[in-house]
């Protein structure tokens, strides 16, 4: 019974490796400028997007760091074009993002350097802007939150430019 466990344990370990670098191989390419210039970021959908949406529903499970690539890609997508707004709320992507948002889940050096970036990004477009205004969820709070959490004092520590992101992305959330 033992080695089953163990033999499960690898097992997962190696399909959320495997998830990880799938995930960060496309943040990759949608951060290459011949990506963006050739509106390759809306062959994003099916089997991938079922990954993306995957890995925003459940950080625990997958992995914050995975978690984090997972927004910084929702992030890149929205920034290569803002109108995809509207379409990431109401396919459930951004709800589901926002939704998982919480302390625990902020608890990484991925999401605290994404979450902010994600949540300008989505701000850049008015159903954005509104949406996280009207969401019960409050991200804007969290995000202020976190800032003053001593909790989270060794995690700023870890990445001295963290704290800078953060604040820079604020003031443009603000």
């Amino acid at each position: 019974a033992a080695f089953a466990y163990w033999n499960t344990l690898q097992e997962l370990t190696l399909r959320r490796r495997l998830c990880r670098q799938l995930l960060k191989n496309i943040q990759v390419a949608l951060q290459c400028p011949e990506v963006a210039s050739a509106g390759l970021a809306g062959t994003f959908q099916g089997p991938l997007m079922d990954v993306l949406k995957q890995a925003l529903e459940q950080p625990q499970k997958v992995g914050l760091s995975l978690f984090g690539t997972a927004v910084d890609i929702v992030s890149n997508l929205i920034q290569d074009d803002a109108s995809r707004v509207p379409q990431l709320i109401s396919s459930g992507i951004l709800p589901r993002l926002v939704a998982v948002l919480n302390k625990q889940t902020m608890r990484s050096v991925e999401c605290l350097s994404n979450v902010p970036g994600v949540l300008g990004s989505i701000a850049l477009h008015s159903s954005g802007e509104e949406f996280l205004f009207e969401s019960p969820h409050k991200p804007l709070e969290l995000l202020t939150s976190t800032l003053v959490d001593p909790s989270f004092t060794p995690i700023f520590h870890s990445a001295q430019e963290l704290s800078s992101s953060m604040g820079s992305s604020m003031d443009e959330i603000l």
